[in-house]
């Protein structure tokens, strides 16, 4: 067993733990892990200061290097800005490259 401790903000480099992408012996299916594979550096669900942090929440959602999610708030954890139209803002890293993108609230989120 190991510690980490880690900044708020920080990136983690997941690939350094034995269960990564949740395969056992830390698998991955179809292409090894690297240039290709998909990764939520950051996702905010909401309106200005009225926001929830849902990264945790699209990476558990990741298939196949791919993520396609209707976004509404059923789908993303609840409401934080009732009344108000929202945006899903994410920061990904696919390619080895650092992108971003924002959908707003009815419309579906595709990556790539």
């Amino acid at each position: 067993m190991r510690q980490f401790s880690y900044r708020e903000g920080a990136s983690i480099d997941a690939s350094q733990f034995a269960n990564y992408g949740g395969f056992p012996g830390g698998g991955f299916p179809g292409p090894a892990p690297g240039v290709g594979n998909l990764q939520i550096v950051r996702a905010v669900y909401g309106l200005n200061n009225r926001t929830n942090d849902v990264s945790q929440l699209l990476r558990s959602q990741i298939r196949n290097n791919t993520l396609v999610l209707q976004v509404n708030n059923r789908n993303l954890g609840g409401d934080p800005a009732p009344g108000a139209n929202k945006v899903l803002t994410v920061i990904y890293r696919l390619g080895g490259r650092e992108q971003s993108i924002t959908v707003k609230e009815g419309d579906t989120l595709r990556i790539p």
